[in-house]
């Protein structure tokens, strides 16, 4: 396994289907699309892009069916929220966005066929492609914020626990004199978050996310709670609890899981590799006729 320049990889987890889609980028601007079979762990590649994925701004049908994201082109006023069918990239829906800053862009599933999307009024966004009748499209008049939306929807619960993140955070000398001394006066952007997911009736997956003082950029650490102990998850970038009680994670361009034993009981702490997709290059990559229509 490479480690000098590893792959990023994020996957959102199927709210109503046990599997999940990842998101893999590299080298530099390319982002595959991967289908994971959360029973089997075998994995769908899918399509390449040079998409400019926003992991806070998207979402997955309850089934896994579609997913909505941001392409966030910006630089070359190209930005669209686009609707897909995974693993591949190709629009089935897409609205142009003229201004995609201020956290607008992407929208959360309300179920398979309601859609909220983010951004403060409908006119904000030119559509390209007819939405289907089946799908009903709305806004809330106003941004929101997709990620905590969908967080909540999907199980998770937000805490104030300020004694465990500055505990945490204080092991992070840098990152902790950040949050005192530079960003103090923007909140929305430097606050960090401590999120909490049940895994069992007496254990917790808590997430906590802060804004890296040199990479600028929003990173998160995880861990497992059971009965006032805590046991860091240490160099898991993204991590969730799946439908067999396994917490999966990534690693270093990898996918883990928790390793089940032939009796049936999860050991949480103890994650097996199960994937390395480092070694994925870009590739062309045929998309179905079905997959470019509802």
């Amino acid at each position: 396994m490479s480690t000098t320049h590893p792959a990023r990889v994020f996957f959102l987890l199927a709210k109503a289907d046990n599997r999940a889609i990842v998101f893999r980028r590299g080298p530099t601007k390319w982002t595959q699309m991967i289908v994971w079979n959360l029973d089997s762990d075998k994995l769908e590649y899918g399509q390449w892009s040079k998409v400019k994925f926003q992991k806070w701004r998207c979402d997955l049908s309850p089934s896994g069916k579609y997913l909505i994201y941001l392409d966030d082109q910006f630089e070359d006023g190209d930005s669209a929220t686009i609707i897909s069918k995974p693993p591949f990239w190709t629009a089935i829906t897409k609205w142009k966005h003229y201004n995609p800053l201020f956290g607008i862009g992407g929208g959360v599933f309300n179920s398979e066929n309601e859609l909220v999307l983010n951004w403060h009024y409908m006119l904000e966004a030119e559509e390209l492609f007819p939405v289907p009748p089946q799908l009903k499209v709305s806004s809330k008049g106003k941004s929101f914020n997709v990620e905590d939306t969908r967080m909540e929807r999907d199980g998770w619960t937000q805490l104030d626990s300020k004694a465990f993140v500055d505990n945490e955070l204080s092991q992070l000398k840098e990152v902790s004199l950040f949050w005192k001394d530079i960003y103090t006066e923007n909140k929305f952007q430097s606050s960090p978050d401590l999120w909490s997911k049940p895994i069992t009736k007496s254990s917790f997956l808590y997430r906590l996310s802060y804004l890296h003082p040199k990479k600028i950029k929003r990173l998160s650490m995880f861990f497992i709670v059971k009965r006032q102990q805590v046991k860091a998850l240490e160099g898991i970038e993204w991590a969730e609890v799946d439908y067999n009680g396994r917490i999966i994670a990534t690693k270093n361009g990898t996918l883990m899981a928790s390793k089940i034993f032939s009796d049936g009981s999860v050991q949480l702490g103890n994650l097996e590799l199960l994937h390395d997709l480092n070694l994925q290059k870009p590739k062309e990559i045929q998309v179905p006729d079905e997959m470019k229509q509802w």
